[in-house]
């Protein structure tokens, strides 16, 4: 058994990552950016306003430094930062990633994240958000530790294992910002021993998608037991918050 996970990994690596869009699985070249197809890569919507909301990360009309959703909004992170909005194009990447076991996906989310966000410089640790057991057995794999070990591997910068996650009561999915935070609340927990790594550092969780940023923002809270000097958050993609209910 151990013999044919390690033949098809290789397959997997070797074969079915250098061919096959990330988000239409058309046949790409091995110079394809990102192995997303000329298409594909053109539709990525980035996030690179000159005015952005110092809170959620999204693009702002006018010289405000808060969109107008975030000024009654408490987040326990500093700031969130994203690289793309969530479009049909970075939807698919996201699910083809997550739903369909392609792990090797996570190399080239990174590699986006890497040159679509230049504050690496300032950040000590990353963390990323954790599933629950129950997920990640279903699963396979935790597509945000993934993309942060990917990401260490660019920056140098070292993960941390530190936060784990209960079953949530219901799925996110569908459920207002309200009914997010009741879902999640005392869902994540700080793991022991992991506070000494954390106090006084610039901490970075890492995740796919910012959605109302109820996530990062219970993961943040946890971290925050540990007294580090700043939390900041980093997503794949987000969707635009005015476009929420």
């Amino acid at each position: 058994m151990v013999r044919i996970k390690k033949l098809y990994k290789n397959f997997e690596d070797s074969f079915m990552t250098n061919h096959s869009c990330l988000a239409c699985d058309r046949e790409v070249s091995d110079d394809a950016p990102y192995f997303l197809c000329n298409d594909c890569y053109k539709s990525l919507n980035r996030i690179a306003g000159r005015f952005l909301c110092v809170r959620c990360g999204d693009e702002l009309n006018g010289e405000s430094m808060i969109c107008d959703l975030c000024k009654d909004k408490h987040y326990s992170f500093d700031s969130n930062h994203s690289c793309f909005y969530y479009n049909d194009t970075a939807a698919s990447v996201v699910k083809n990633f997550k739903y369909s076991g392609r792990k090797y996906y996570a190399k080239h989310i990174a590699k986006l994240m890497f040159d679509n966000f230049d504050g690496f410089s300032k950040i000590d640790k990353f963390v990323y958000v954790p599933i629950s057991d129950k997920k990640l057995s279903s699963r396979g794999f935790n597509q945000a530790d993934l993309i942060s070990k990917e990401i260490s591997k660019l920056t140098g910068i070292p993960v941390l294992d530190a936060l784990s996650k209960d079953e949530a009561k219901h799925s996110q999915a569908g459920l207002s910002r309200t009914e997010r935070l009741k879902n999640l609340a005392g869902t994540f927990h700080l793991k022991d021993k992991v506070s000494s790594e954390l106090k006084n550092k610039n901490i970075l969780i890492i995740d796919d998608v910012f959605t109302t940023g109820t996530t990062l923002s219970e993961c943040a809270k946890e971290i925050n037991r540990a007294k580090p000097k700043s939390v900041i958050t980093l997503t794949f993609a987000k969707t635009k918050l005015n476009s929420l209910n």
